[in-house]
């Protein structure tokens, strides 16, 4: 993974609609000192009337504010009052500390776990406090939808890998686009155990998502995490480094000399035209590895279709589009449009309105009935 790929990344996770937290209010108002005493003292019932009379519940004494000190000294009830209020913020920082790392910190896991529940507007920030968040999950409290992928989105962000696993091991719905962070995040960590538990899942895009992070695996050059990926893929396929070395390297007259020194299995080939449908090859290559008849299986010229366009290898894709044997579905096809369709929007792929034309008459050619 190249650096504008790790800062996109990066970018992507920073404003993920779950990682944005509350807006705070440009001023707060001033809290008597005595509400302070009365929340250190567990007075519900004078903390309830303060708030009934419209107070704002963001009002600060020297930037402390009602959440704050409750978390701090550990007093649930009233933070379960003061979460009534649906306007209430939860980054009011005091002494460089949120209400929920206070209540981290201060060892007060009922507190922290409150606040992880509520249903407000506003969303915690999660920078700190993990060993409590991750007892939290340990303990199976019944967090809601919500508040699980918020600390999963967070999780990634922080690279706070054990609570992720603890949700990814849940029964929770993530998003394909929280998998998707993740799975980049995991990939440049090289954390392939969140790998295997993000693909352990069943979720819709799935095989779309491995094929991404193939790409990217290929990229780097490691054999070992291809083939673990080739094998997730549920494939079947084997992996011959010197054959996809040359290939990647757009040598072909190494390739040539491999192919006629050696009887490759279809497992082996399979293996090499993914692989380099992922990582890029010269056009003389793939023509050669196309060239070779009756050994490529519907799946993988399909998976290979939709590499070639993701990485815009133009030639590359539309060889695999005329191969006779190819027998693509609509699916297949679909698939790739989509893909297309992604990089027109961006404006990353060259002669993308004459490819998409293409692509558009050869469905239709396909599958008249469909257009």
């Amino acid at each position: 993974m190249n650096f504008h790929q790790r800062n996109n990344i990066y970018g992507e996770l920073t404003h993920h609609e779950f990682l944005e937290h509350c807006c705070r209010p440009y001023g707060y108002g001033r809290l008597p000192t005595e509400m302070l005493t009365a929340v250190q003292n567990g007075d519900l019932e004078k903390t309830r009337r303060y708030l009934d009379t419209d107070r704002d519940v963001n009002a600060t004494y020297e930037e402390e504010t009602l959440l704050s000190r409750a978390c701090s000294v550990g007093q649930v009830e009233i933070v379960i009052l003061i979460l009534q209020c649906p306007d209430v913020h939860l980054n009011i920082y005091f002494e460089g500390y949120t209400p929920l790392e206070r209540a981290a910190f201060s060892g007060h896991i009922e507190c922290a776990r409150r606040i992880l529940q509520a249903s407000v507007k506003c969303r915690p920030e999660l920078n700190n406090g993990w060993p409590i968040i991750t007892e939290i999950l340990k303990e199976e409290y019944n967090l809601s939808q919500r508040s699980a992928i918020h600390i999963l989105n967070w999780a990634t962000y922080e690279t706070q890998w054990e609570a992720a696993k603890l949700i990814l091991d849940s029964e929770y719905h993530i998003p394909k686009r929280s998998l998707y962070l993740m799975t980049m995040q995991a990939l440049h960590l090289n954390r392939w155990d969140i790998l295997q538990r993000v693909f352990g899942r069943k979720f819709h895009g799935k095989q779309d998502l491995l094929a991404e992070a193939l790409a990217i695996t290929v990229s780097m050059r490691r054999w070992e995490r291809i083939r673990e990926i080739l094998s997730m893929m549920g494939t079947g396929m084997d992996l011959e480094i010197p054959l996809v070395e040359a290939a990647l390297d757009g040598d072909k007259q190494e390739v040539e000399r491999l192919l006629s020194a050696h009887d490759y299995d279809e497992k082996t080939l399979n293996g090499c035209l993914l692989v380099i449908s992922a990582g890029g090859t010269s056009e003389s290559v793939a023509r050669r590895m196309l060239n070779i008849n009756n050994v490529y299986s519907h799946r993988t010229l399909s998976d290979a279709l939709f590499l070639t366009m993701r990485g815009q290898q133009t030639e590359f894709f539309l060889l695999l589009l005329s191969k006779p044997e190819a027998a693509y579905s609509l699916r297949d096809l679909s698939r790739a449009k989509r893909i297309l369709e992604e990089q027109m929007k961006q404006g990353e792929c060259f002669l993308f309105e004459t490819l998409s034309h293409y692509l558009d008459r050869f469905i239709e050619e396909k599958f008249p009935e469909n257009v």
